[in-house]
């Protein structure tokens, strides 16, 4: 994982989504689509299968959609991903306010603020082809949770809380699943626990 990433998985999700606020009614939505969170060892089987004339009968091929930045997807990411950044870094501001999230970001963290990006949807449906059953298995760098602390408390007393309490902890994966599923139409979307991070530490097939 690169510094900037780290950097960038550290911050407040103010900084992903427009505030805690947002963050709340993602994490609400996505509870109540039930969405579905695997394991990285899970994943990776699955993603091998390419496309083949037995797909009228099977459905499209599983896609794992890396949703972290550009660079450091090129650096290293899953074996048989496809990337698809959510957030780019900003290049030049172009009004006060980005002048001063630049300004921030240079001081605090030494890296250039994220941006949304714009056309997400629209270069998922490159690898898609459009195909809204197509299985999807979305992975960031740290994963998030959407299990409450108490959900956790129950699980394992030991694990610390996460970071946003009853809201459980905001990341790229999840907010890109959300705009998947709601903004996108897509029906089948998995979200990969523990991220890359944990893609990596079970040692799965990297490139």
């Amino acid at each position: 994982m690169s510094e900037w990433e780290k950097k960038l998985n550290a911050f407040t999700v103010e900084n992903f989504s427009g505030g805690i606020r947002d963050w709340a009614s993602i994490h609400t939505e996505l509870r109540a689509r039930k969405l579905k969170t695997v394991k990285p060892e899970a994943v990776a089987p699955q993603v091998k299968r390419k496309p083949s004339p037995l797909d009228a009968l099977l459905g499209p091929p599983p896609l794992i959609v890396d949703v972290r930045d550009a660079e450091d997807f090129a650096r290293d990411h899953p074996s048989g991903a496809v990337n698809v950044p959510l957030y780019t870094r900003m290049k030049e501001p172009r009004n006060a306010y980005e002048w001063y999230r630049t300004i921030s970001f240079a001081i605090g963290l030494g890296m250039r603020p994220p941006v949304r990006n714009k056309q997400f949807l629209e270069q998922l449906a490159g690898f898609t082809g459009g195909k809204k059953d197509t299985p999807i298995f979305v992975i960031c760098g740290p994963g998030g949770t959407l299990e409450t602390k108490d959900e956790r408390k129950l699980r394992d007393p030991r694990l610390p809380a996460p970071i946003f309490g009853q809201y459980g902890a905001a990341s790229r994966s999840l907010i890109a699943a959300h705009d998947m599923l709601v903004n996108g139409g897509y029906k089948t979307v998995s979200h990969v626990e523990g991220g890359y991070a944990a893609w990596c530490s079970r040692r799965l097939d990297i490139e």
